[in-house]
C-alpha cells in the first residue's frame, strides 16, 4: 500500500509505503519512507536535477521491491488498512500537499476474523449493514481530497464473475462513505490508467 503526498516539480514529493497485514493498525510501522527534494533554481543544478531524481527513485525502486518479497500475511484486513491511510494522509505533512494519492496492491478480499469477502454473499443489503456498522464503530475512514487507485483486486482466477462484481461494490460504497471516489478506470486487477505524467511513480 503507497501513500504519496504530491506537489509539483516547485513542491517536492513525499511516498510512504505500509503492509497490508492480519492487524494492519496494531502492525503498522511504514517502513518505506522516500523524499523528493522539490527543484530550486538557487540550490539545483538544471543538468544535474533529473538525472539526481531518477537515481532516488531507481534505488527506491529496489528497495521497494526486496522489502515486498518479505511480506506474507495469513490474512488481511483492508478495513483497517484504510484507517492507517486516514493516518498518513490526513497528517500536517500531507495536507499541505497539492495532491494526495493512495495506491492499494491487494485482492481486496477483507479477511479480519469478522468479514470474510471471499465466501460472504455481498448483496446491496449486506454491504449498507456493513458500512453502517463499521461507520458506528468509527472504523470508516476519512480519505477526503484523495485519490484511489487499486490494482491486484480479486486476481484469484477461482472467483466466480458475481463475486468479483460483488467485492468491487462494495468498494465503491466504502470510498464513498470515506469521502471519495473509486472510480472504474482505477480499479483492477492491474494498475489501469494510472497517471504517470502526474504521480512521477
Amino acid at each position: 500500500m503507497l501513500f504519496r503526498s504530491a506537489g509539483f516539480r516547485d513542491r517536492g514529493d513525499t511516498l510512504w509505503a505500509d503492509a497490508i497485514t492480519e492487524s494492519s493498525l496494531a502492525t503498522a510501522r511504514i517502513p518505506i519512507k522516500a523524499e523528493f527534494p522539490p527543484y530550486s533554481a538557487f540550490a539545483s543544478n538544471e543538468d544535474d536535477y533529473p538525472k539526481q531524481l531518477s537515481e532516488q527513485k531507481a534505488a527506491l525502486r529496489a528497495k521497494v521491491e526486496q522489502w515486498i518479497t518479505t511480506q506474507k500475511t495469513p490474512r488481511t484486513t483492508i478495513l483497517d488498512a484504510m484507517l492507517l491511510a486516514q493516518k498518513v494522509l490526513l497528517g500536517e505533512k500531507a495536507r499541505a500537499a497539492s495532491r494526495r494519492i493512495l495506491v492499494i496492491f491487494s485482492d481486496m478480499l477483507e479477511d479480519d476474523g469478522q468479514y470474510r469477502f471471499d465466501s460472504m454473499n455481498l448483496s446491496p443489503a449486506v454491504i449498507q449493514q456493513i458500512l453502517q456498522r463499521e461507520k458506528a464503530a468509527g472504523r470508516v475512514a476519512d480519505l477526503r481530497g484523495v485519490t484511489v487507485y487499486v490494482a491486484g483486486a480479486t486476481a484469484d482466477r477461482k472467483l466466480e464473475r458475481r463475486k468479483i462484481q460483488q467485492v468491487e461494490a462494495f468498494w465503491r460504497a466504502y470510498f464513498l462513505a470515506a469521502g471519495t471516489e473509486l472510480k472504474d478506470e482505477r480499479y483492477g486487477a492491474s494498475l489501469l490508467n494510472f497517471e504517470l505524467h502526474e504521480s512521477g511513480l
